[in-house]
């Protein structure tokens, strides 16, 4: 049996506080500049809060009731329905939105399928794997209806500095990097180290301070309107 590094573990432990705390940066830009944002942002800004607060609720059950799956639960259907409304009011074309809110239907019924009926809130429970699955299927195929949008616009636009843009980029980094180690650990929760555990998380919590400074940057972009050309140019030459 595979025995945890007690340094790494620590380790891990302060970088799972340190990526709590990094959602207070996108938050507070976010909060600060509520009245210069769109629609989008603002779900996405809500969306960072309800993570700040179940993340701290799991933090509080963990040491305190020694339980906190069901705001883990919880967070993992803000965040999916949160950043999948956030690419509802940014595409344009009927069939992509159609298709994207058909997905997150279908994971909101998987979803509460293995959380409430199967009873995976529990202690020991089953694990939540297809929630897991569809999480990142629905967030990437929204990523991917957003791009084909963006190149079939046909349009000069900065990328490092259109919103969007950078907010695709950072789910599509975060949640393709915490898919698998989001399933292992719910297979090895009940019969693993929670010292591996930790250790395995590692990755996630790297990624999400990742995806948090990143949402904090488009945030900040998305408040200064002269980031962008004022007109759309096109990338083709006219014949």
């Amino acid at each position: 049996m595979l025995q945890p590094v007690p340094w790494l573990v620590a380790l891990a432990k302060q970088l799972n506080l340190l990526s709590l705390a990094t959602c207070i940066v996108p938050l507070l830009i976010g909060l600060r500049f509520w009245s210069r944002l769109s629609a989008p942002l603002r779900v996405v800004t809500i969306t960072v809060l309800l993570q700040g607060i179940l993340g701290l609720l799991s933090e509080i059950g963990r040491y305190v009731w020694n339980y906190n799956i069901v705001f883990l639960d919880l967070l993992t259907v803000s965040d999916t329905l949160g950043f999948g409304i956030t690419y509802l009011l940014v595409l344009r074309r009927l069939t992509p939105r159609y298709v994207l809110l058909g997905l997150l239907i279908v994971f909101a019924g998987v979803a509460f399928y293995e959380t409430v009926i199967r009873g995976s809130y529990h202690p020991g429970g089953p694990p939540n794997v297809a929630t897991f699955t569809l999480q990142f299927m629905v967030l990437l195929t929204a990523v991917l209806l957003y791009f084909d949008q963006i190149l079939h616009d046909l349009h000069a636009i900065l990328l490092e500095r259109d919103p969007m843009f950078l907010i695709s980029v950072g789910i599509t980094l975060y949640y393709a990097g915490t898919v698998l180690v989001n399933i292992a650990a719910e297979y090895m929760k009940d019969s693993a180290d929670p010292g591996i555990i930790w250790t395995m998380f590692m990755v996630q919590f790297v990624l999400l301070i990742f995806l948090n400074l990143v949402l904090a940057r488009a945030i900040w972009y998305a408040t200064r309107s002269s980031q962008q050309p004022t007109l759309p140019l096109p990338l083709t030459q006219p014949q």
